[in-house]
């Protein structure tokens, strides 16, 4: 990209100006990506989420959450279709564990026999619902994948094949092969737990009660809470990034002569007209924000990371659709930039500038006969 200067000499100077390497134009952006990243996180955790927490008092509704999954879950323990370590537990014990409590029961009356336990899929559909078809619905469903039952019109029951596998699991003298073993936790996760959720499933469909006490209502009172949950980590991610964008890619380009961003200043590197060569003007940092935003939303899922689990990040409304979105125009930008001579991407272009180094920069100012 070479410029003539005529100023004040006899004959033209000319200069070699060349833009950013194309690995150090991918630095200078993924430098800002990464930086407002970490602020956003940081401000997340810091300061958003425990302030937005508070502005609805969030801890009372948390009681408010805890009580009624309490209510909700004594609903299933009246009717015998969860059952905690004992009964002074019940309360106190956590969910999981009493499921998997549960799920030693429901296996030894299929093993051993009701007498030894109690089938709850069989004791929700017949004693309670008295609905013998839709327990043999509910089974034919379930095991249409793995075969373990005999299924027929007046009963359903494990195959031998399994009862014996399974024996020596509720024998303390003797240990389950290892093909017992296999089908041991293929038919916890593949049956009782998935067969547990199906029953909520139905259970939230058509409600049950337990001294007065709604299942279906009391979920929904939880239900509630964890929305608001939600909506108070999503606007908490959202603000702090919205900040950290304001403050790498406005507020500190403002302050700074070089309309610098963060990343830029750290990798010595200036954004000058394609044209004229010359800085960027203050006017055009509200155009380089607007950019920042669509180009560098992608860690924007990311940010709840640490109050939410990894796989509930992408549950969370609004956060992965719009970093979605951001990564595809960044993935865009980048093919751009691939094929451009001058090393620009798509943000580059679209504002008429290019990254050049601090020392390129100087030397166009001393062509020029600027002093520093």
């Amino acid at each position: 990209m070479p410029i003539n200067e005529n100023e004040n000499k006899a004959e033209p100077t000319v200069l070699d100006v060349t833009p950013l390497s194309l690995g150090k134009r991918i630095l200078a952006y993924l430098a800002d990506f990464f930086i407002c990243f970490i602020f956003a996180l940081s401000l997340f955790h810091m300061a958003a989420l425990p302030l937005a927490k508070a502005s609805v008092d969030f801890n009372a509704k948390m009681e408010e959450s805890i009580s009624a999954a309490s209510r909700r879950d004594s609903v299933l323990y009246g009717n015998k279709l969860l059952f905690a370590t004992s009964s002074e537990n019940e309360k106190s014990e956590y969910f999981a564990g009493s499921l998997l409590n549960t799920y030693d029961i429901y296996l030894k009356s299929l093993v051993l026999g009701e007498s030894e336990g109690t089938e709850v899929f069989k004791h929700y559909f017949v004693d309670i619902r008295n609905d013998y078809v839709g327990l043999k619905s509910f089974y034919t469903s379930l095991d249409e994948k793995t075969s373990f039952f005999d299924i027929s019109d007046s009963a359903v029951a494990l195959k031998n094949q399994y009862v014996e596998e399974f024996k020596p699991y509720f024998d303390a003298k003797d240990t389950m092969s290892a093909q017992g073993a296999s089908d041991y936790q293929k038919f916890q996760n593949k049956i009782f737990l998935q067969g547990y959720s199906n029953l909520i499933k139905n259970i939230l469909e058509n409600d049950l009660t337990y001294n007065g006490i709604s299942y279906k209502a009391m979920q929904a009172e939880v239900e509630k809470v964890m929305d608001v949950e939600k909506y108070v980590i999503l606007a908490s991610a959202a603000s702090s990034m919205l900040i950290a964008m304001l403050i790498d890619f406005a507020l500190v380009p403002f302050i700074n002569k070089g309309r610098k961003t963060i990343g830029m200043l750290a990798l010595k590197i200036e954004r000058v007209n394609s044209k004229t060569l010359v800085l960027e003007k203050r006017r055009n940092i509200l155009i380089h924000f607007g950019y920042g935003l669509l180009f560098n939303l992608g860690s924007l899922v990311f940010v709840p990371w640490g109050a939410v689990g990894f796989n509930e990040l992408f549950s969370l409304p609004f956060l992965f659709p719009v970093s979605a979105m951001s990564l595809l125009a960044a993935i865009i930008s980048l093919f751009y930039l691939l094929f451009d001579h001058y090393n620009r991407t798509l943000s580059d272009l679209l504002s008429s500038s290019v990254l050049i180094t601090s020392d390129d920069l100087s030397k166009i100012y001393r062509a020029k006969g600027y002093t520093f």
